[in-house]
């Protein structure tokens, strides 16, 4: 389930987060679980969309973004 806290931070956040396993990965979908039970228990946890963005943006260098800033 998503932590409440999620909800203030990011609007229109879904009730529940999900990930895609192939039905024979059980380990992989319990260290996701695990995984994301320890960042929402450190409050560090963050939906996988901004994961994503953010990931993103720190790829994203000065040199890359200024020419379409100049547009």
């Amino acid at each position: 389930m998503t932590p409440v806290w999620a909800f203030m931070r990011w609007p229109g956040l879904g009730e529940r987060q999900y990930a895609n396993f192939d039905v024979d990965d059980e380990d992989g979908a319990r260290a996701w679980l695990r995984e994301a039970k320890l960042r929402i228990d450190a409050r560090a946890w963050q939906p996988e969309r901004e994961e994503q963005c953010e990931e993103e943006r720190s790829r994203l260098t000065f040199g890359d973004y200024f020419p379409t800033w100049l547009e």
